[in-house]
């Protein structure tokens, strides 16, 4: 069972659903941020290095999924993108 995450910023800016941790059908996912751009995004774990989806970055750093851990907004810049676990996911 894997567990979803929403990242929200005081700005405004609310991110998608972002899974974690693993489902039945065992594929794995990851959150990770574009050092270009700071776009969130989900990942599946594997050894492909993949491309973010918002600039065509292969600058992706994984994102430990602390809850109050602090993330650059990819809208606003600021050091204030929360993490928040919404849910878990199959």
């Amino acid at each position: 069972m894997g567990e979803m995450y929403a990242a929200v910023c005081p700005c405004g800016y609310q991110s998608h659903s972002l899974l974690e941790g693993s489902g039945m059908m065992r594929q794995g996912f990851g959150i990770y941020q574009c050092q270009r751009c700071h776009a969130l995004l989900n990942s599946r774990d594997t050894t492909q290095q993949e491309r973010c989806s918002s600039c065509a970055s292969r600058k992706l750093t994984p994102i430990e999924s602390e809850e109050g851990a602090a993330l650059i907004c990819p809208h606003c810049k600021e050091n204030q993108l929360q993490l928040y676990e919404c849910g878990l996911w199959d």
